[in-house]
């Protein structure tokens, strides 16, 4: 099951590539993501939740 993100703001590089890696390697498991993370990516996020509602 691919997911893509059709509209809104651009995901950042990093986050596209642990999102590939996941697709590719089921069984992959990341370390630290906490870093990847930032207040406006996480506002976004929120929102993008709160429309799905």
């Amino acid at each position: 099951m691919d997911q893509i993100r059709k509209a809104g703001k651009p995901m950042q590089t990093s986050l596209r590539g642990i999102t590939n890696k996941a697709a590719q390697d089921k069984r992959h498991r990341f370390g630290n993501l906490y870093g990847l993370l930032n207040v406006d990516y996480l506002k976004w996020c929120f929102w993008q939740l709160i429309r799905g509602v």
